[in-house]
């Protein structure tokens, strides 16, 4: 029996029908073509192939692709520079106008020149670029085979495809030469500005400048301009003469606490530098930051300067709070109580603050293969740990990945590596605190 003029038919759902009715067409137009014949039927067409230009075309260009791929891969490459000229013809502008100026240039001029160095490497890093085409391809897929039960199998596969949203646009190619080439420019306005002996580097210039460098991953230049941040000569204008005049700082003012890296800056930088596999330029990078006494200074001034206040404060506080307590009891004489209260709670601030400063100086749940050596003062280890914790991320960037081979390194930069942390009292896999070394 049929099943389309079977009662049956008219239980199933609408999407078995709609499914049935395709496969009634298909059936329809296998039953009208004419059948397939064999090798042995097989017999060449009687029009040439030089009687029809399109087959031709089509035959020479689809050989053309499969042979080198060039078409298909060189057309997105050819991608229009234009925006990319415009954006940095503006930043070469604006960086000329900053570099021929006669005084000393504003802040406010020398931030808009990064600004648009930044503008354009933003658009320069976000366009694609081309991957390399794989030497070999794997075997062709399996065309299916035209019959019923194919049909009716690909019918999920052709609703899904026509209510699926279109893909997202690409974003346009551009060449390794290309990108290279507007990089190094990008990269060598943004240096030149900075380096320019009028133009102060302010802090908003300094965030600016390890952005652009950081997006280009260019970190070679980090450590000069870290260390041009604390001691590049001061220009002064002298109004009656109309000429420049540099001031060098002295040592005592390239270690203010004005002049420390930020910790963020640093962290961008050394992650850079990491990237890139330049291991002079991470130790250079921590050298220039987190190494230098302005850094120590700020880590003071801004973390530990409350629990500094709070010392001379605890005696006025445990005498208001012994006075207050005085009210309350009966037992002796106000004065008395307040005494010894006071020393009481005064005792207890002073135990429970040493525990603190102890678990807190002390702590190494943090520390993965670098570790202070023995007889590292605790007031040190506190103020000095961001130094240990991008040393320990450089170690562990360029030294094995698992864990069981840790310490079989070996190497000239390696023996580089374990030195500079050996000079500053740190230690590289320290053997008691190995995994198995207990």
């Amino acid at each position: 029996m049929d099943i389309y003029t079977s009662r049956s038919y008219r239980l199933l759902c609408q999407s078995c029908r709609r499914a049935a009715q395709h496969h009634r067409l298909q059936l329809r137009n296998l039953t009208s073509t004419r059948p397939v014949t064999t090798s042995s039927q097989w017999k060449p067409s009687t029009q040439s192939h030089a009687s029809s230009p399109s087959s031709s075309t089509s035959t020479s260009s689809s050989r053309s692709e499969v042979a080198g791929g060039q078409k298909a891969t060189s057309s997105p490459w050819k991608v229009s520079s234009s925006s990319l000229d415009i954006g940095l013809a503006e930043a070469q502008t604006l960086s000329d106008k900053v570099i021929n100026n006669p005084g000393i240039p504003s802040e406010a001029d020398a931030l808009a020149a990064l600004q648009a160095i930044e503008s354009a490497t933003e658009r320069l890093v976000n366009l694609e670029r081309p991957r390399p085409s794989p030497s070999t391809q794997g075997p062709a897929t399996p065309q299916r085979d035209s019959t019923a039960t194919s049909t009716l199998l690909s019918l999920d596969a052709q609703t899904s495809k026509a209510t699926s949203k279109p893909a997202p646009k690409k974003p346009p190619m551009i060449s390794d030469s290309l990108f290279q080439a507007r990089s190094s420019a990008l990269s060598n306005l943004a240096y030149n500005l900075l380096t320019h002996p009028p133009v102060f580097i302010s802090p908003a210039l300094l965030k600016s400048y390890t952005t652009i460098h950081s997006l280009l991953t260019r970190p070679a230049t980090f450590p000069e301009i870290f260390s041009l941040y604390a001691s590049k000569p001061t220009p002064h204008l002298d109004p009656k003469s109309t000429t420049i005049s540099y001031r060098t700082p002295t040592p005592s003012q390239k270690n203010r606490i004005n002049t420390a890296i930020p910790i963020q800056h640093a962290d961008t930088a050394l992650a850079t530098a990491i990237r890139t596999r330049s291991l002079p330029t991470s130790l250079s990078i921590i050298s220039t930051t987190t190494s230098r006494p302005s850094f120590k200074r700020r880590r003071i001034l801004t973390r530990a300067s409350p629990f500094l206040a709070a010392i001379p404060l605890a005696p006025v506080a445990a005498a208001i709070l012994a006075s207050r307590m005085a009210t309350y009891q009966t037992g002796m004489d106000a004065e008395t109580f307040t005494s010894n209260a006071g020393m009481g709670v005064l005792a207890y601030m002073g135990v429970v603050g040493a525990l603190g400063y102890t678990a807190l100086t002390s702590a190494n749940d943090q520390m993965r293969r670098v570790t202070w050596v023995v007889g590292m003062p605790l007031w040190e280890r506190w103020v000095r740990e961001e130094e240990r914790r991008m040393l320990d991320l450089v170690v562990g960037a360029f030294g094995f990945r698992d864990r069981r081979r840790w310490g079989e390194e070996e190497g000239v930069e390696w023996n580089v590596l374990k030195e500079f942390a050996g000079v500053r009292g740190m230690i590289v896999d320290k053997v008691e605190l190995m995994e198995g070394m207990e």
